[in-house]
């Protein structure tokens, strides 16, 4: 078996990727816990894909998906029955 790959190949797994996607998927039982606590939780999960996003992806890229998340944030209704969130 030939393990070595060619640097075409190689070139092409080792490209940034040209669009980022996130997903967030975490516990949401706002019944249970304060309002306070999961809209920290949810800012803490954001914080951790920003820096992965600007780590991985150029600035411009990572900030106007950083802005679409944030707005969706911004947005959620946290008074509801769910018991979990997916963005």
């Amino acid at each position: 078996m030939n393990k070595a790959i060619s640097p075409e190949i190689r070139e092409v797994m080792e490209a940034v990727h040209y669009r980022p996607a996130i997903s967030i998927i975490m516990p949401f039982e706002a019944k249970m816990g304060l309002k306070n606590e999961v809209l920290n939780s949810l800012k803490s999960a954001a914080d951790k894909v920003e820096l992965e996003l600007l780590a991985s992806y150029p600035t411009e890229l990572s900030n106007k998906v950083m802005l679409k998340l944030r707005a969706i944030s911004k947005r959620l209704d946290v008074d509801t029955n769910k018991k979990s969130i997916a963005i």
